[in-house]
């Protein structure tokens, strides 16, 4: 209950209230005056505060019983459902390297990451530390990434999980990493694989390089997805936030038009097939007898094998997607174009692509700030023949110069 007090020789209101589990503590508030509305401010400013507490000692409550490893399974499970393979098992095994360190168990609660008795600093912070002097800046970084992601889920998805607290990942700065650019191969290397190749894996690869097509992208491809009257093709992916599958379209060259309807026209003769998809496995060796005539979801030796055959350096199927993003570039495509070519959401996205295979604008700035300055030739104007045309126009435009001046 608000009361009166003396103030600096004012008379106020005097808002107050204990703090749950710590004797004598209270809150407290001041008020200008002895008003009604002071009081009524001050009378909702007491109950606002006993709620806001008791909310508070709650969560702290459900933090100290809501663990590590509940955190981790319910996040995994999530990201099982919405996202791709490959980006599962990267999420798994930064949670891996997680409870692999020492000072960390599972069955630890959540809090413990922020504020534990166990460091000097924060758990979070250890960790990703001891992954930076063990692997690197990149690895360090990575889960960073990943395990900052599954705190942020965690505070948006779950009740019960601590929602006060900052993200104990985010919180530590980018460790200092390495880059190199990503192999692009020589154009000439993957015509020679082309070359080599037959059938439907001669398709494939130009399926891959004409449309920059990723692995997945070109594995998820159906007959449905290509109009050929339009001569555009529907590509689909889950290369978007929250691992949502959205599609594109994408114009079709000729070369690939007519490869596809080849193609398809033998596809659709094969019996015992998928009939939906547009590549599918067709090997009836013992390894892959289980996966023929279902649509492919790794090959993982098939480029290896034909680059050796073809005697290049090994490259795989994203790697033409390197160089396909290559040659435009040095066509000459403009950022805008290369955006909906790769089909990136955001321009900071294809900068950021270009930069790591190497593609910037630096080098043609160099090449036109250092050319040598160019040499000046005079030449000697000959006289015009007596009585020509140049020389009447000579002569005309002198007498109007010396009217001028007079």
């Amino acid at each position: 209950m608000p009361s009166l007090i003396m103030k600096n020789g004012v008379i106020r209101y005097r808002a107050s209230v204990p703090v749950p589990g710590e004797y004598g503590k209270r809150k407290q508030k001041l008020y200008p005056d002895d008003s009604k509305k002071s009081y009524k401010n001050a009378l909702i400013w007491e109950e606002k505060t006993k709620k806001q507490l008791v909310e508070e000692m709650e969560q702290e409550a459900v933090m100290a019983s809501f663990n590590l490893g509940g955190w981790c399974d319910l996040y995994l499970d999530d990201v099982k459902n919405r996202c791709v393979k490959k980006t599962y098992e990267e999420k798994c095994s930064a949670f891996s390297r997680l409870f692999e360190f020492e000072l960390i168990d599972s069955a630890m609660p959540v809090s413990e990451l922020v504020e534990s008795e166990l460091s000097e600093t924060s758990l979070a912070r250890d960790f990703l530390n001891f992954q930076f002097e063990k692997r690197g800046g990149n690895a360090a970084n990575k889960d960073r990434k990943n395990l900052s992601t599954a705190w942020n889920w965690g505070q948006t998805t779950l009740r019960d999980f601590t929602k006060n607290l900052i993200n104990p990942f985010y919180s530590v700065e980018r460790f200092p990493k390495v880059s190199f650019p990503r192999y692009v191969p020589p154009e000439e290397d993957f015509w020679k694989v082309y070359d080599i190749a037959e059938g439907q894996d001669k398709v494939m690869l130009l399926f891959s390089y004409h449309l920059a097509a990723r692995k997945g992208e070109t594995f998820r491809a159906k007959k449905f997805d290509i109009d050929f009257k339009n001569e555009k093709i529907r590509l689909w992916t889950r290369k978007r936030k929250g691992g949502n599958l959205e599609f594109d379209w994408m114009p079709l060259t000729q070369d690939l038009k007519t490869d596809l309807l080849s193609w398809l026209e033998v596809r659709m003769s094969q019996p015992e097939v998928d009939t939906e998809h547009i590549f599918v496995c067709l090997d009836k060796t013992p390894i892959c007898d289980q996966y023929y005539g279902k649509p492919f979801k790794y090959r993982q030796h098939f480029m290896r094998r034909i680059c050796k055959k073809a005697k290049v350096k090994p490259f795989g199927f994203h790697a033409i997607r390197h160089l396909a993003a290559t040659v435009q570039y040095h066509k000459g495509q403009g950022l805008n174009w290369l955006q909906a070519f790769l089909r990136h959401k955001n321009a900071t996205t294809t900068e950021k692509y270009l930069k790591s295979l190497g593609l910037k604008p630096l080098r043609e700035g160099l090449d036109e700030g250092f050319k040598r300055p160019a040499e000046v030739v005079e030449f000697k104007r000959e006289k015009p023949p007596k009585g020509s045309v140049s020389e009447a126009k000579g002569v005309r435009q002198g007498v109007r110069t010396l009217q001028k001046v007079l």
